[in-house]
C-alpha cells in the first residue's frame, strides 16, 4: 500500500533527523537557520497558484458530487414514503368501504 509505504519513510526519516539533531547538539555542530534566512524557492509561486486551484476544482468537483448523490438519495426515499402514504390511504379506504 503506499499510503502505508510513504508513512514508513516519514517515520524513519523523522527519526533520523531526532538523532542527527541530538548528535549536533552534543557536538556542538549549528544546525539552525539565521532568523534571516530566505530560501529559494523550489517550485514557482505561478506553478503553487496552479496546484491550489486545482486542488479547489477537485474539492468543488467531488462536493457536487456528494451534492447529487444525496439529492438523488434524498428524492428516492421522498418517492418512497409518497408510495407508502398512498398504500396507506387505499388501505384506509378499502377498511373504511369494508366496516
Amino acid at each position: 500500500d503506499n499510503l502505508k509505504r510513504e508513512v514508513a519513510f516519514y517515520n524513519v526519516a523523522l527519526q533520523a533527523v531526532h538523532e542527527a539533531r541530538v548528535l549536533c547538539k552534543k557536538n556542538s555542530v549549528p544546525f539552525a537557520r539565521p532568523d534571516d534566512f530566505f530560501a529559494e524557492m523550489v517550485k514557482t509561486d505561478d506553478h503553487m497558484a496552479k496546484v491550489k486551484d486545482r486542488l479547489i476544482f477537485e474539492t468543488k468537483k467531488m462536493e457536487a458530487f456528494e451534492q447529487r448523490k444525496a439529492n438523488k438519495e434524498h428524492k428516492l426515499r421522498a418517492r418512497e414514503a409518497h408510495a407508502h402514504r398512498i398504500a396507506e390511504k387505499s388501505k384506509a379506504k378499502k377498511d373504511n368501504l369494508k366496516a
